[in-house]
C-alpha cells in the first residue's frame, strides 16, 4: 500500500495542470479557424509549462471541440467588439506539433464584473 501511495505522489505533478491567470487587457487581436481559437491580448505573459516553446508568449488557445468552448468563444468575441477589458485562466498547454505549445484557455472574466475590483 505504501508503495502505491509513494507511486501515486510521484506521478501527480505529470497529470497535473496548474492554473495560471492573465493580467486584465484588452483583446488585441484573434484568430478563428474551424476548431481553434488564438487570442493576443494587450498584455501576455507566459504560462510556466508552456515557456520551452517559442510560440507560449505570443498567443492563447481555445479548442472549440471542447465542453463549453463556443460559451467561451462568443464573450472573447463580445469582448473584442465591446474593448472590454477582462482577463483569463489558463490551464495547461495545446500542442500543435512538436514546436508550438500555446496556454489553453479554459474561462474568462469580464471587468464589468466583480472579477476585476
Amino acid at each position: 500500500m505504501k508503495k502505491l501511495i509513494a507511486t501515486a505522489l510521484v506521478l501527480l505533478p505529470v497529470f497535473a495542470n496548474a492554473t495560471a491567470y492573465t493580467q486584465v487587457a484588452t483583446i488585441k487581436d484573434m484568430t478563428v479557424s474551424h476548431n481553434t481559437v488564438r487570442i493576443k491580448l494587450s498584455t501576455m505573459n507566459k504560462l510556466t509549462e508552456c515557456s520551452s516553446s517559442p510560440t507560449s508568449a505570443k498567443w492563447y488557445h481555445l479548442d472549440l471541440r471542447t465542453d463549453g468552448a463556443q460559451h467561451i468563444y462568443s464573450s472573447l468575441l463580445a469582448a473584442k467588439l465591446a474593448k472590454q477589458k477582462m482577463f483569463l485562466e489558463l490551464r495547461g498547454c495545446f500542442s500543435q506539433n512538436a514546436d508550438s505549445k500555446y496556454p489553453k484557455v479554459t474561462q474568462v472574466y469580464l471587468c464589468d464584473t466583480m472579477w476585476c475590483q
